[in-house]
């Protein structure tokens, strides 16, 4: 995966999900398909820092759990550290 596709995916993912579009069949056909780099994801994700609406995206449209689990504790492990600076 070269830097625009993993950019192109990370708009996808923080794209709003509204309820008949196609976009969450889309990423999850993707994520499952397994053909997404991460370490390019999360290293475009972090040069954009939007590495936590990463996080919160993909937990509102219920896809967090597609991830393997040390990549959900990373990208929740980020999200609660930004949410306690923001506080």
């Amino acid at each position: 995966m070269n830097p625009l596709a993993a950019f192109d995916f990370l708009c996808q993912c923080l794209a709003p999900f509204y309820p008949h579009s196609t976009n969450r069949s889309v990423l999850v056909y993707t994520i499952s398909d397994q053909a997404i780099d991460w370490d390019e994801v999360i290293l475009c994700a972090g040069h954009h820092l939007v590495t936590p609406a990463l996080y919160f995206f993909l937990n509102e449209k219920n896809l967090i759990k597609c991830l393997d689990s040390e990549l959900q504790d990373y990208l929740k492990t980020i999200f609660s550290l930004n949410r306690a600076r923001n506080d």
